[in-house]
């Protein structure tokens, strides 16, 4: 897959400007700030500012972690789930 392809499959799967809620906790959320690439890799990654707390900050994490599920008491949920 090219990066054009890489990136444009990203924007596909994550909204920019959206609020994302974490599945640790509901009071978690997040605004998708962009779509990047991680230079060393050509692996797309997400921009995310958290809505919570004092810490004025960007986070980086790889989109396909960022799209991925996970266990939590037996039941597979998304890492993070678009507020609506």
């Amino acid at each position: 897959m090219s990066l054009e392809e890489k990136i444009q499959h990203a924007h596909n799967r994550v909204q920019v400007g959206a609020t994302y809620r974490h599945y640790k906790s509901k009071d978690m959320t997040y605004t998708v700030v962009g779509i990047a690439v991680y230079e060393p890799t050509l692996e797309p990654v997400v921009l995310y500012k958290p809505l919570y707390g004092n810490l004025d900050v960007i986070w980086v994490r790889a989109v396909s972690v960022w799209c991925e599920d996970v266990q939590v008491d037996g039941q597979t949920v998304s890492r993070f789930s678009l507020v609506e």
